[in-house]
């Protein structure tokens, strides 16, 4: 997929601010947006006592918190470079 200009200006700026803080902003394989990876955490559910998860949201807006298992999300997502 081509990048149309304010696209790639849009990510070069995500990139800088991910790189002061130590943050690494990821792509999501099926839709193309991008997303960040806010904390990691453990789940204490019975059956999945001590499982790995990520806690992420779009750069966009990160109002919207999601969860994910973190093998899922390394699945279904790659690093920006």
């Amino acid at each position: 997929m081509l990048e149309s200009k304010d696209n790639i200006n849009e990510l070069n700026a995500q990139r800088k601010l991910a790189s002061a803080n130590s943050v690494k902003v990821f792509k999501n394989k099926k839709n193309g947006n991008n997303y960040l990876i806010l904390h990691e955490a453990r789940d204490c559910t019975n059956s999945r006592d001590g499982a790995r998860i990520l806690v992420y949201c779009p750069v966009e807006d990160n109002s919207r918190i999601y969860v994910r298992d973190e093998a899922e999300f390394y699945e279904k997502f790659i690093e920006v470079v």
